[in-house]
């Protein structure tokens, strides 16, 4: 399992990167989560070149939301979508 920090403007965020779904207690663990936290979990695949610029624009405003929302964000974690926006 790999973890990173990502650096954003004004703050840097940890993120976990487990390989297989047996390590998906271990990764929740790693967040050190201590309060209840709103969850978006985003499903899908690779982005379409029609509708890469909607995708792109969906994927910033649900950023945009998750962090107005100090929500956890769970995704595929692919080099596209949402984790190629960080």
């Amino acid at each position: 399992m790999r973890t990173q920090e990502i650096s954003f403007p004004d703050r840097k965020t940890f993120c976990v990167f487990p390989d297989e779904r047996s390590e998906l207690a271990q990764a929740i663990s790693e967040l050190q989560l201590k309060d209840n936290y709103p969850v978006i979990v985003l499903i899908g695949g690779d982005i379409d070149e029609r509708e890469a610029v909607i995708t792109r624009q969906a994927i910033q405003t649900v950023a945009r939301i998750a962090e107005d929302a100090n929500a956890v964000v769970i995704c595929g974690g692919t080099d596209i979508g949402i984790m190629a926006t960080v």
